[in-house]
């Protein structure tokens, strides 16, 4: 005796159909959003030098330590 599918369905219940939805339209219309942002993000960010490239001194002053520290 076969088990298993038979060749049909059962029907969805309306709750199924609209988790179902959620699903398949919701879920790429976001991360289709948050994929571009995320690599401009990516793309956009930057690190302020903070050395020289000739002589590796600071590009900013830096204070002096306080007195005591020296």
């Amino acid at each position: 005796m076969p088990t298993g599918n038979l060749g049909y369905e059962q029907p969805l219940c309306p709750a199924q159909e609209a988790r179902l939805f959620v699903i398949s339209e919701v879920v790429p219309i976001v991360f289709g959003g948050l994929v571009p942002g995320f690599l401009l993000g990516l793309l956009a960010f930057r690190v302020k030098s903070r050395w020289c490239p000739r002589c590796g001194g600071y590009t900013h002053a830096v204070p002096p330590p306080p007195e005591g520290q020296r």
